[in-house]
């Protein structure tokens, strides 16, 4: 009987949590078998990816959560921070709690015993869980979270499921072995000098972009210049978070199959953050649009070269993680080319450099609002 592990999921379910991100931890396949039997999994590549992810997932009217370990809570801080605490969003995560009981690793230990500390320092309230009894401290957790749009951290103990009963038939048994596909990737080279600025090419989608679509804006000039451009209550500026602008549209395209949505996102995130690439690949729902603006620059922080100023076919990527081949851009006459045949992943290229203008003058949470104003249904 598998006691703590089935009262585990009753809790989870009476508080409507409809999805989790989960990066296996051995001392989560128990709980795990159960859940996943009954709530959708986001298998993450990356513990942050499972942030935007459930940003986007918020937005769209969803409750969701993580299922981590607890080395990944350092892996995950600044999208933490400027996501779900910056635009006040209820996220609950449970992790894995290394470092107790029998922890034959030493680093999961010394780890371990930081974790508390740490959440106390960056004001993320936390509740460790080591025994049955402490079940209704989730149960209290969740309220609170759901009640005061904050993260709440839920520190299980290992121990907890030492004698819970592992499921026969559990997908965490599901060992199939690695399965490739056939990857053929014919992409040409680009020399020459882009029609547009990312000015000019944002100027250029607001002018096209239909009055129901949402937008989702990456982190500094990309939003900067589209709330100048031309600001909609249906844009959303993300305002930190580097590397996530497409994990938020995931998110909220699953939520909202109703919405088109579009993001605008950039080179230097998918170099930060290639996992994007791969998040992507795996979820790819059809009313999201991604469309990365290509400049060969760091450009918020200085036009600094990034990789694709140095050769690297960066759409390429995109196809080797799995996806049909990404539209290019380079000129006006290409975007009309996209937008009649309806393309759904474009790679615009632009010559470098940032418009003059200031900063966003919203505060998260007037974003955050106004968006959800918008888009309700």
């Amino acid at each position: 009987m598998s006691t703590v592990s089935l009262h585990f999921e009753k809790i989870i379910k009476n508080h409507k949590i409809e999805k989790l991100g989960y990066l296996p931890c051995d001392r989560l396949k128990t709980p795990v078998a159960y859940l996943s039997a009954s709530i959708p999994l986001w298998n993450l590549t990356r513990e942050s990816a499972g942030i935007g992810l459930n940003f986007g997932w918020h937005l769209g009217g969803k409750r969701g959560g993580m299922l981590i370990q607890s080395t990944g809570l350092g892996n995950l801080i600044t999208e933490l921070i400027t996501l779900p605490v910056l635009y006040h969003c209820p996220l609950p995560i449970f992790v894995s709690w290394r470092g107790q009981g029998a922890e034959a690793i030493e680093a999961q230990t010394v780890l371990g015993r930081r974790i508390p500390g740490m959440l106390s320092g960056l004001g993320i309230p936390f509740s460790e869980i080591v025994a049955l009894d402490d079940m209704e401290k989730i149960n209290q957790g969740l309220s609170e979270c759901y009640a005061t749009s904050t993260v709440h951290v839920f520190l299980l103990s290992p121990l907890l499921w030492e004698k819970d009963h592992f499921p026969e038939r559990a997908p965490e048994l599901d060992k199939t072995g690695p399965r490739m596909n056939n990857v053929s990737i014919q992409i040409t080279s680009y020399k020459g000098t882009p029609e547009f600025s990312r000015y000019g090419a944002i100027n250029l989608i607001m002018e096209t972009i239909a009055p129901q679509t949402v937008l989702i804006c990456q982190i500094g000039y990309p939003s900067r210049e589209a709330f100048h451009i031309k600001d909609r209550s249906r844009n959303f500026y993300l305002l930190g978070a580097l590397g996530s602008a497409t994990l938020v549209g995931i998110g909220l395209a699953e939520a909202r199959p109703d919405l088109n949505v579009m993001v605008i996102d950039g080179d230097g995130s998918y170099i930060f953050n290639p996992n994007q690439f791969f998040e992507l690949a795996k979820v790819a729902p059809d009313n999201l649009t991604v469309v990365i603006l290509d400049n060969g620059a760091w450009g918020s922080t200085g036009s600094q070269p990034t990789l694709s100023a140095a050769g690297l076919n960066l759409s390429s990527l995109g196809v080797a993680a799995g996806m049909q081949k990404w539209h290019r851009v380079s000129r006006n006459r290409d975007w009309d080319k996209a937008l009649a045949k309806g393309e759904k992943r474009i790679h615009f290229l632009i010559q470098p450099g940032n418009a003059p203008v200031p900063p966003i003058p919203l505060r998260a949470i007037e974003i955050k609002e106004r968006f959800l104003n918008a888009i309700a249904k």
